[in-house]
């Protein structure tokens, strides 16, 4: 069988099910690379110690989605030809997730999807994922389902009950996995922010839909947030779009809040566990907080992870209100330990061997 990635996140969120596909007898995975993210998925295939067959290094400066998409039918399409899986597994709700679902379609190669079912209702948020993730859904055979509502968004969009499975979130099971590990954090800055006095916010924002105004809201209410609580320490680890980088660079100038380039993904994990609140506009970063016991204020306006906000208090939905994020930030701030008992909403890190056991059983 053969897997398609090209971002991060797909890497963190495939490599469970990878780790479990090698331990079974007779499945043979095969990692193709469309190079959407460059430096980061090197980056975390080193750090899940993968190693691609193929990377196609797609990515150019100033490339569109769009371009991505049609270079990426095209390459997957001959490498599919040339190989000839009896599965493709895709993840999420990609570019090159949708490529290569699209590749193997028009082949006749079933998909499996990693992370079925999520749906913010919304084409336009986030875009243009929303809509990538409900087109591979339609073509897959296999729907790995993160949780039960998930589950019941895919029947009742018309996917058969017998190709539905409930797994858990394999992103749970690469957090876990990574904590284990006995390693200090290695960015300096990272380093000093976990390790300081004060509380703290670790902060992640860079969705396109975000760019403009409503980032502006954010990294308004940032500066809101520094200037009224007098301990509070914020890190934000810039993502390298030369838009969020200017906007950040301009708006985000108080000593107590700390830019850096992005961190590895040790270290990310390591800072917000040690961090009082995320806040952040990623979907991952959603799943990995309940995980890491750190909660979250969400900078979007719809999301497509609900059980985080409906669920145990793990979350706030705040959008791009400067008002609102405010008062949101400062509820959580206001606790003094971060307590929250209850379960995590996205699973218990086992997502990975079920996947794989279910593979197993299919193609048998």
């Amino acid at each position: 069988m053969l897997l398609v990635m090209g971002t991060r996140p797909e890497v963190i969120k495939t490599a469970p099910v990878i780790s479990a596909l090698k331990k079974t007898p007779g499945l043979h995975p095969i990692l193709i690379g469309t190079g959407q993210h460059r430096s980061l998925l090197d980056q975390m295939l080193h750090s899940f110690s993968l190693s691609l067959d193929e990377n196609m290094r797609l990515m150019r400066p100033g490339q569109s989605p769009t371009d991505i998409l049609s270079k990426g039918i095209t390459r997957l399409t001959a490498c599919f030809q040339h190989r000839r899986p009896a599965l493709v597994l895709v993840q999420g709700d990609t570019t090159s997730a949708l490529a290569g679902a699209l590749a193997a379609f028009h082949l006749k190669i079933p998909v499996g999807h990693i992370e079925a079912g999520l749906r913010s209702g919304d084409l336009s948020q986030p875009f243009p994922e929303e809509m990538n993730r409900s087109v591979i859904d339609d073509i897959a055979r296999l729907h790995f389902a993160p949780t039960q509502n998930n589950a019941r968004t895919l029947i009742r969009e018309g996917a058969a009950k017998s190709s539905v499975f409930i797994t858990g979130n394999t992103v749970v099971d690469s957090v876990k996995t990574l904590l284990k590990k006995k390693l200090a954090i290695r960015n300096p800055k990272a380093r000093q922010f976990s390790t300081g006095a004060g509380r703290k916010i670790l902060l992640t924002a860079h969705r396109r839909e975000s760019f403009g105004v409503p980032l502006q809201n954010i990294f308004g209410a940032i500066s809101d947030l520094v200037k009224t609580h007098e301990d509070l320490r914020i890190l934000y680890p810039i993502h390298p779009n030369p838009e969020v980088h200017r906007a950040a660079k301009r708006r985000l100038t108080h000593p107590r809040i700390t830019l850096c380039d992005p961190l590895d993904y040790f270290d990310f994990l390591k800072t917000a566990q040690a961090a009082d609140l995320i806040m952040s506009d990623s979907g991952g970063v959603q799943e990995e907080a309940p995980t890491l016991k750190t909660p979250i204020v969400v900078l979007r306006n719809i999301t497509e992870r609900g059980e985080l906000i409906a669920r145990n208090g793990w979350g706030k939905l705040s959008g791009t209100n400067r008002t609102k994020i405010v008062r949101d930030a400062s509820s959580f701030l206001k606790r003094r330990k971060k307590t929250n008992r209850a379960p995590n909403p996205f699973g218990d890190g086992r997502s990975g061997p079920r996947i794989a056991a279910i593979i197993k059983r299919w193609l048998s």
